[in-house]
């Protein structure tokens, strides 16, 4: 019995670090920007484009692009890595989210998002 009693604390210890070690990638992906003007329309330039939390690859996709589907552009933000990352709304799927802007038509959008 007491065996099983440390056996379990430990599991729960290992389960409590890993949540540590993933709470700061989350941190920094907000869920959603005001709207901004102008606003512009555009496409995906690409197959799969992710549509992520955040301007960055360690955020979570909430859903993907594809060729053909419009986009509302709003404002865009440099990413935890550096790029460009446009802050948009899939009007094919209704899914809002940042995707890098070299993957949309015309580099995304124009307006600085100032976040």
């Amino acid at each position: 019995m007491r065996l099983a009693r440390m056996s379990m604390a430990a599991v729960l210890l290992g389960s409590a670090a890993v949540l540590v070690v993933a709470a700061p990638a989350q941190a920094s992906c907000p869920q959603g920007i005001a709207s901004f003007e102008p606003q512009v329309n555009g496409t995906f330039a690409g197959t799969g484009i992710n549509i992520r939390t955040g301007p960055g690859p360690d955020c979570t996709s909430r859903g993907q692009g594809q060729p053909g589907q419009t986009a509302t552009f709003r404002c865009w933000e440099t990413g935890h890595d550096g790029a460009r990352w446009t802050y948009l709304h899939n009007r094919a799927t209704g899914v809002s989210g940042w995707s890098r802007s070299d993957l949309l038509s015309g580099g995304g959008s124009r307006v600085a998002c100032g976040i």
